[in-house]
């Protein structure tokens, strides 16, 4: 029974994962040798929020279970 059970949250949290990977690829760029794709492509694909705060014009991504400045 605990084997089902640890196997079941294992399969839930795939599914979350999965879910919340970008649908499409993200239009990239490379330069200098590296790829890079505009933030907030990025961000919209991984349903982040971007903005801008304070006066020292930090940059905040955030979303309901995560918070990047």
């Amino acid at each position: 029974m605990k084997a089902a059970w640890c196997l079941a949250v294992l399969g839930a949290g795939w599914l979350l994962v999965a879910a919340q990977t970008a649908s499409r690829p993200l239009e990239h760029v490379q330069l200098f040798g590296r790829e890079y794709v505009r933030l907030n492509d990025w961000a919209r694909a991984y349903h982040f929020e971007v903005a801008w705060r304070g006066s020292r014009q930090e940059l905040v991504l955030s979303n309901r279970w995560a918070r990047l400045e």
